[in-house]
């Protein structure tokens, strides 16, 4: 626990100065742009030191940090010693960068641990850096909304940095680069497929109160558990997951996920009312797909995993809707915003560690 302790009043900290360079004032940069400038550099630096100490911690975690840590690296040996085995159950394309990382890394299953959560860091910090228009409340959106999944899920992990590439390509209009990631992506963990709303940004409601509606359609048909055959037909793969002690548990986490994704929602749709471009289409579609997914996850909550395809999406995209929010208040929403999801963090580790496992924390050991 002590590393959070010592990272998470730091999180406060540089959320509340990036939540005040919100203000008109702070934005002002024809003030002294020499300044401004060195500003800018000073925290881009901070922000890399911060995103390198979450990357530490997830590169030399043991092996019993994460529920599916110790069966990654197992995997990983497996595949490391006996080459491709096309009839198991895991991704040929996960199995072939398995293979690719022992053949020049080695055979050791911590320096699998390092590469991995080096590309998954790697990515999001050149997203936040090109991106990002407050580099502070993308690191701490970071933190509270990715760190748990880069200790925990390694192939989705690598498979959503290849989401971010398809993002990219989806906002300059390069369709077929932004499939072709996708289907990469699915041969490292096949829930990528997700990654296609994307593409139906143009059919996403213009008002708030149909987003409502649909969610509220969503929540009841997926309550009643009458889509589980569906899913079943769709990814079989996973159907043990249907039929396990899983099936309609986890409603605190899913209620408070549901509640933030409204929160998100709304704001999209405060921060575009004056007209939707097709880049503002593109960009809330993000949030409106990530609050569908949790409102279809309540009778099998392992569903809501699918929302880390839009949340690594959100590290930028939601400090840039604040950015663009014509309100006020802006400063208080991005401020409010970053402390509750840093504060649910460590309750969530505290009340329910087994969600996780990352704490107590343990350093890798041999």
């Amino acid at each position: 626990m002590i590393p959070f302790l010592v990272i998470v009043p730091i999180l406060l900290m540089i959320a509340f100065i990036g939540s005040n360079r919100l203000s008109k004032q702070s934005n002002n940069v024809n003030v002294n742009k020499r300044v401004h400038k060195l500003v800018i550099s000073l925290e881009k630096l901070i922000c890399v030191l911060l995103l390198l100490s979450f990357w530490f911690l997830t590169a030399f975690r043991s092996i019993y940090i994460g529920n599916d840590t110790w069966n990654y690296v197992n995997i990983f040996s497996i595949i490391a010693t006996q080459g491709i085995m096309p009839t198991f159950y895991m991704e040929i394309g996960y199995q072939y960068f398995n293979l690719f990382v022992s053949k020049i890394f080695g055979h050791n299953p911590h320096v699998f641990l390092i590469v991995c959560a080096t590309i998954s860091y790697f990515g999001i910090t050149l997203y936040i850096l090109k991106k990002s228009k407050n580099y502070y409340l993308s690191v701490c959106l970071t933190f509270c909304l990715l760190f748990s999944c880069y200790t925990n899920l390694i192939r989705q992990g690598l498979a959503m940095v290849l989401g971010i590439i398809a993002y990219q390509f989806i906002l300059k209009n390069k369709f077929f680069q932004a499939a072709a990631m996708i289907v990469l992506a699915m041969s490292i963990h096949y829930s990528a497929i997700v990654l296609f709303a994307l593409f139906f940004y143009k059919y996403i409601p213009k008002n708030y109160t149909s987003i409502l509606i649909i969610s509220a359609l969503l929540f009841s048909i997926s309550i009643s558990g009458s889509l589980n055959e569906l899913f079943i037909q769709i990814a079989s793969r996973y159907q043990n997951y249907f039929e396990s002690e899983r099936v309609g548990t986890g409603y605190l986490a899913l209620g408070y996920s549901l509640f933030y994704n409204l929160f998100f929602c709304l704001l999209a749709y405060m921060s575009y009312k004056d007209g939707f471009s097709l880049v503002h289409q593109k960009r809330l579609v993000i949030f409106v797909a990530s609050l569908l997914i949790t409102c279809l996850s309540f009778n099998m909550n392992l569903i809501s995993r699918l929302n880390n395809y839009y949340s690594i999406l959100m590290i930028v995209e939601l400090p840039n809707l604040f950015y663009d929010l014509k309100s006020r208040n802006r400063m208080w929403f991005a401020w409010g915003t970053c402390t509750a999801m840093i504060v649910s963090f460590i309750l969530v580790q505290m009340l329910r560690p087994e969600w996780n496992h990352i704490i107590p924390y343990e350093f890798w050991s041999d």
